[in-house]
């Protein structure tokens, strides 16, 4: 008995030694040679299988250093880390042999798509290792430069999710995607009406782009036809703007906002790729007011006459936030220039006179010196008063002598 107990203990540490053989040649001794800091991806991946993957060493703080890469032609390689199965490899030479070509791991920067396969090297008895970075209903890609989304590592490691609460794969540089989107609308408030610029902008893709602009839309889809259903058409320009296969990587729309909150929306769509933008814009009524605007300035010609007229101006009442008081027009001509008197048309102007206004004008006597002038033209309304300033050039006519 005591010799079949020594030989059982025998075998177990032979079985322990084969274990531990196993899994130095098949781990440490993939080990890269590369440091961390030339690895561009970095973070955990997450499999409910297998739990935690980490990409870069630098996630640990001590140990080997290790991590994956993504080159400027979008060629992943490298190794991540589990603690579970040991060393995951995007090394193109390592991945010979894959269920489908081509069999390598590639980052397109244009698609935010990850396509190929990595490959667990602990695979063996009956397990092939394979890990599918893309599929049918499934895939990792970038947003910017967060990866997210799942890959698929059959039975043994399961779904991958490259994304969650708390954890996620992060690039920099080459393992960022390219695409630039951004949706605006300035101003976003303000009184009624609210003239807006609604402008959309893609950059980084490949070929041309449809835009299509809602007013008023807060379905988050991206699936224009949807949206179009929940929306209305944006072809009426009552609903929105519609551009399609336009090179231009931005493109503006203009609408004029009544009082009320709206959420302007965007789809943009680009080959495969379709993103969405909404803002908010907030049109308040605008507090009773009012401001004075002239048609033109004025000038004088100084004559033999003891007195010269001005050319005319007409001075208009814009009404705001439904202001419809009478306005009393005045102004300083008399303390800028002495002796002049300024005349109106019609010195108070109702409600109903305010967009044909009033005329106004200038009378100066001849010893007035030559120059321009600022007159300030003033309206005042229940305690209140606004200005405008009307440009008065005073100039000499020099009589012309002819040869009789």
């Amino acid at each position: 008995m005591e010799l079949l107990l020594n030989k059982l203990n025998k075998v177990s540490f032979l079985v322990f030694i084969f274990i531990f053989a196993f899994l130095f040649l098949f781990g440490l001794k993939i080990l890269p040679a590369s440091a961390d800091s030339e690895h561009n991806l970095s973070g955990w991946a997450w499999s409910e299988n297998i739990g935690w993957i980490s990409f870069n060493s630098t996630n640990q703080g001590t140990g080997a250093n290790y991590g994956v890469n993504v080159a400027s032609n979008g060629r992943l390689s490298g190794y991540a880390w589990s603690e579970r199965i040991g060393w995951i490899t995007f090394n193109q030479n390592e991945l010979v042999g894959c269920p489908q070509t081509p069999c390598r791991a590639d980052f397109d920067e244009n698609t935010d798509q990850v396509t190929g396969w990595a490959r667990a090297l602990a695979n063996g008895g009956g397990w092939d290792g394979w890990i599918s970075l893309s599929g049918s209903n499934y895939g990792v890609s970038a947003n910017q430069c967060d990866w997210q989304g799942w890959a698929w590592g059959s039975n043994v490691i399961g779904w991958i999710s490259f994304s969650g609460s708390n954890y996620g794969v992060e690039g920099t540089d080459d393992a960022c995607s390219l695409i630039n989107f951004n949706f605006s609308a300035a101003p976003s408030s303000g009184y009624a009406p609210l003239a807006t610029i609604l402008a959309a902008t893609l950059t980084g893709g490949i070929g041309t782009i449809n835009y299509t602009f809602w007013w008023n839309c807060s379905d988050t889809r991206t699936n224009v036809q949807a949206v179009t259903a929940a929306c209305g058409d944006s072809a009426n320009p009552a609903i929105g703007a519609k551009f399609d296969g336009v090179a231009e990587t931005t493109k503006q729309v203009n609408h004029t906002y009544p009082i009320g909150s709206y959420i302007p929306k965007v789809i943009t769509e680009q080959g495969s790729r379709t993103l969405e933008g909404r803002q908010t814009v907030d049109v308040q009524l605008a507090p009773e007011d009012f401001s004075l605007q002239k048609s033109n300035d004025i000038s004088v010609a100084i004559t033999a006459a003891p007195r010269a007229t001005s050319t005319r101006a007409t001075i208009t009442v814009n009404p705001l936030g439904g202001f419809s008081s009478p306005v009393s027009l005045s102004s300083n001509a008399a303390s800028v220039i002495s002796g002049a008197v300024g005349y109106f048309g019609d010195s108070t102007l109702t409600s109903g006179e305010f967009s044909s206004g009033s005329e106004f004008w200038i009378n100066i006597p001849r010893t007035a010196a030559l120059g321009e002038y600022t007159i300030v033209v003033s309206g005042a309304s229940g305690g209140d008063v606004r200005s405008v300033n009307v440009i008065l050039n005073v100039r000499v006519i020099t009589p012309e002598f002819k040869e009789i």
